[in-house]
């Protein structure tokens, strides 16, 4: 397992979903030409079905439910957390590897999974509350899910 805490990663910052989802075709051509390399520990595959499952839990409205400590701090913390620098390595309380949809994902399936989900994301609408973050504007949630995209898509280089 590498830390992933520790490990150099790329600088990817995305101006919007567009933008991430062109990084991960790209990612996923490089991927298939066996030019990719994992700088922490998910295949591209892995990586694009993580993405995409936080976007699905929203659309099925059956995410897991953070411990009270969580939800109390949420607010506060949501403007450093939208505004700030990702935090890398950061385990989520209660999930058991420490987040969730990290299950292992091919390429092509992942890829197909994080191309419906932003687009669903982009035209469908948001709830107005984040299970943690509480109130949420449509471009905090796109925001959110930007941020998420860059943390993970820095980890794959190619």
């Amino acid at each position: 397992m590498i830390d992933t805490k520790n490990v150099a990663i790329r600088v990817v910052k995305f101006a919007s979903l567009d933008d991430a989802l062109r990084e991960a075709e790209r990612l996923a051509e490089a991927a298939r030409a066996g030019t990719c390399k994992q700088l922490g520990n998910w295949t591209p595959g892995t990586v694009f079905g993580h993405l995409a499952w936080w976007i699905e839990v929203i659309d099925r409205g059956d995410g897991p439910t953070p411990p009270l400590f969580i939800r109390l701090l949420g607010p506060f913390i949501k403007g450093r957390l939208l505004n700030g620098p990702t935090q890398r390595g950061f385990r989520l309380p209660g999930a058991p590897s420490g987040t969730y949809g990290d299950e292992s994902v091919e390429l092509e399936a992942g890829l197909e999974r994080l191309r419906k989900a932003y687009a669903r994301l982009q035209n469908q609408p948001l709830p107005a509350k984040h299970p943690v973050f509480g109130k949420m504007s449509r471009d905090e949630w796109l925001l959110l899910h930007r941020k998420h995209a860059e943390l993970h898509l820095a980890f794959l280089e190619g």
